[in-house]
């Protein structure tokens, strides 16, 4: 009877023994897991296809980043986490994994709405049932509005119905993030103190009154409400 609980025993030990052999001969043929990123849900991306590596820049106004995340592993059971530098507060939305051919494939997305300025890093990190790990960073630059700019005014005859007809000339104007989702969407024009309107449109027509020196200025407004500055043009009407 000892000599069977012997055996019995033995038995059980050279089991355990062989499972370890057989956890380690899989770890030994396991690779890390992959993890990229890509930003193209958000306007202006520099990353529009997977990366290890996304350097990015992100007007304030636009209101949240999105982050989207794929890991792939060839075991079952990776997890996923995420952190940002500086610390705040962001969400991480994951979906369930699915099986795609011989792989786990886990997608997920950060969302982060920055309130100020500056630079965000995230890590993003995937570890596998075997505790081997792979990263991924982007580095986020959020910026303030960029102000529009008024690089030139025109200003030439047009005396279809007056001969002291003209046509004003701003369609230069541009906005300086324009990558960023921002546009001019409204014109000041003023002639001395004598004329001073708004209006949607980068070229009108303006009839003097007389001929004389007269002071004609414009300037453009974005769709995030900041004024470029006066650009003015003395013009002598004979």
């Amino acid at each position: 009877m000892k000599s069977t609980k012997t055996i019995i025993l033995f038995t059980i030990i050279i089991m355990l023994l062989s499972c370890d052999k057989r956890k380690d001969f899989f770890e030994e043929l396991n690779e890390a897991p992959v993890v990229l990123l890509n930003s193209r849900d958000n306007v202006g991306s520099n990353h529009a296809a997977y990366t290890t590596e996304v350097l990015d820049s992100f007007k304030l106004s636009n209101g949240t980043y999105i982050l989207n995340i794929l890991s792939t592993d060839e075991s079952t059971g990776s997890k996923l986490s995420a952190y940002i530098n500086p610390t705040g507060p962001y969400i991480l939305n994951q979906s369930p994994p699915i099986i795609n051919g011989e792989n786990e494939e886990i997608a997920a997305q950060i969302l982060f709405t920055p309130t100020v300025i500056g630079t965000y890093i995230y890590n993003v990190k995937v570890v596998d049932k075997f505790n081997i790990e792979s990263e991924a960073t982007a580095k986020i630059e959020v910026f303030n509005n960029l102000p529009p700019v008024s690089p030139s005014l025109i200003i030439t005859p047009d005396p279809l119905l007056n001969i002291y007809e003209h046509k004003f000339n701003a369609s230069a104007c541009y906005d300086r993030d324009a990558k960023y989702g921002g546009k001019v969407v409204k014109y000041n024009w003023q002639v001395d103190a004598n004329y001073n309107v708004e209006t949607e449109f980068n070229i009108i027509k303006y009839i003097f009154p007389w001929p004389g020196s007269y002071v004609v200025r414009v300037r453009c407004q974005d769709n995030d409400g900041a004024w470029s500055p006066f650009i003015s043009k003395t013009f002598i009407v004979i």
